[in-house]
């Protein structure tokens, strides 16, 4: 692995620790709508009343 790709590791890392801590807050909904966004990069927010708190920042 090069430095770009650890780089990316560790910042999905960060992420994905944030996701875990705020689906134990939010619920099972709101967590997936977040990790789709994750995933696939979308930046539509959320309708539900988890509304802007998973527009997270890249």
């Amino acid at each position: 692995m090069n430095g770009i790709q650890i780089e990316k590791i560790v910042i999905l890392a960060h992420k994905l620790k944030s996701l875990i801590l705020t689906r134990i807050q939010f619920g099972k909904k709101c967590f997936f709508q977040a990790a789709l966004n994750l995933q696939f990069g979308w930046n539509e927010k959320p309708t539900s009343k988890c509304g802007n708190y998973y527009n997270f920042k890249r």
